[in-house]
């Protein structure tokens, strides 16, 4: 069965069976077999963890903006707070702008905790699967612990008649904001780290394949050409493979500068 009769692209997949009939012509089939067009050694699979990863990183990403903007929010509504001559009705409007942001903390977290399970469940390794529990442990010591003690603090302090102890209550909820910005800040700053060094490795295998790649077809074509015709014309073919293969790789490479860059700032 020669596929190159079916003019198959790069990416293509075919599902077919093998029958069989005997002398007195019983008809057996196989299980259906898939067939993925790409050259030899390069599997599609492993850029699809590296893409589900990429989802995660963005996902850390703006979890870390977000809870940025929030600590900004919390500290100005604190400083107002702490000013001198602030009545108990400015530090409850502190209180419940603090309960506010957390509450967009809170589900910030929770979805992109959700994403990092998503990941583990089809995590290809068990180091994928290691990489992704450690942030997940960040993220839930962020969502579990910090913002439960930064809503306690804050609503201590909004019912607190003693000013003295309503200060103290409200420099608590900053220290656990900081803390929150902190684990959240980790988290990106881990994975990425994490997913640098997944995108590297990614890139340097899939160029050694291409490489390997390009010298067997040369040597099969040069072997070949006298006695086949077709020669080239498949050569040709399994040479737009390679081009479309080597785009593939130079996305990898892309998405590796862009976090080299994140790396640097």
């Amino acid at each position: 069965w020669d596929l190159a009769e079916l003019k198959l692209n790069h990416g293509d997949r075919i599902t077919t069976k093998l029958v069989a009939t005997d002398l007195k012509g019983n008809k057996g089939e196989s299980a259906p077999v898939h067939i993925f067009i790409g050259s030899a050694g390069f599997d599609p699979q492993h850029l699809k963890a590296l893409e589900a990863r990429r989802h995660v990183q963005q996902l850390l990403g703006d979890l870390q903006k977000t809870t940025q903007e929030l600590q900004q929010r919390v500290t100005e509504a604190l400083a107002k707070a702490s000013q001198a001559g602030a009545d108990e009705l400015l530090r409850k409007q502190a209180a419940l702008s603090v309960m506010t942001a957390v509450d967009e903390l809170e589900r910030g977290a929770e979805r992109t905790l959700e994403g990092v399970k998503a990941t583990i469940l089809s995590a290809s390794s068990e180091r994928d699967a290691s990489d992704l529990a450690l942030v997940g442990r960040l993220l839930s010591e962020l969502q579990r612990e910090q913002v439960a003690l930064i809503n306690a603090e804050a609503g201590r302090a909004a019912e607190s008649k003693d000013p003295k102890i309503a200060q103290e209550h409200l420099k608590r909820v900053a220290d656990s904001m900081a803390k929150a910005f902190s684990l959240a800040k980790n988290a990106n700053e881990t994975f990425r780290d994490l997913l640098a060094l997944e995108e590297a490795s990614v890139a340097v295998r899939d160029l050694a394949q291409l490489a390997r790649e390009q010298a067997q077809i040369v040597k099969e074509t040069t072997e070949q050409a006298a006695t086949h015709p077709q020669a080239w014309d498949r050569m040709a073919r399994r040479e737009n493979t390679l081009t479309r293969e080597a785009k593939l790789v130079e996305d990898t490479l892309q998405a590796l500068a862009v976090l080299t860059k994140a790396v640097e700032r």
